[in-house]
């Protein structure tokens, strides 16, 4: 079995609007309860920024994480990718966030473009993976402006850590063809939610 610790930054910038935010909330909570039935053993974190920054929760089991991240805010404002980044850092040097020595250390960044800061931004993302954190990027946008900076911070090579989708709705879509894969007999439940357009 797989041990994993996994911190969820977020990005609930203006650009990404309010029901768009609540998509990704509702696909990552899927992502974790698929996680549950795929052989590890996965604790998450997880982190919104925008103007400012909020860690919203610390390592937790996957249950309870898949509650939690449900009730996370939408904050709006800035794009401070760096900010992000930088408390996902210290989750994982700090003892007491409930990160465990043994575990396989990763970061989920979802966002729709360039941050405030692309230097810093890229100098935060390096200084994880120096630390033996892999950094998975999911772009959203049809066109995304920064994506160069995307590759940048996401782990190498970028083929397997860089995952572009035109919306979080589209993301949620991508993870309910993943349960389908993996767990039929929860597809089954998943699919049936109400899962209107933005």
């Amino acid at each position: 079995m797989y041990i994993e610790d996994i911190v969820v930054v977020m990005d609930g910038s203006g650009s990404i609007q309010r029901c768009e935010f609540n998509k990704g909330k509702k696909a990552l909570k899927h992502m974790m309860s698929l996680a549950s039935v795929s052989g590890s053993d996965a604790n998450y974190a997880a982190v919104t920024f925008a103007s400012s920054v909020d860690v919203n929760f610390k390592f937790l089991p996957y249950s309870k994480a898949a509650i939690e991240i449900i009730k996370i805010p939408y904050p709006g404002g800035g794009t401070n990718t760096q900010a992000g980044l930088t408390e996902a850092k210290k989750l994982f040097d700090d003892p007491s966030s409930g990160r465990r020595y043994n575990s396989r250390k990763m970061v989920f960044l979802v966002t729709d473009g360039q941050s405030n800061d692309e230097q810093l931004s890229i100098l935060k993302a390096d200084a994880l993976k120096n630390s033996g954190v892999q950094i998975f990027v999911v772009a959203v946008g049809g066109y995304i402006y920064g994506i160069d900076e995307m590759v940048k911070v996401a782990s190498y090579p970028p083929q397997h850590f860089l995952f572009r989708v035109k919306t979080l709705q589209q993301f949620w879509h991508v993870v309910k063809l993943i349960i389908k894969e993996v767990s039929p007999g929860k597809y089954a439940v998943v699919d049936g939610q109400n899962d209107p357009s933005c």
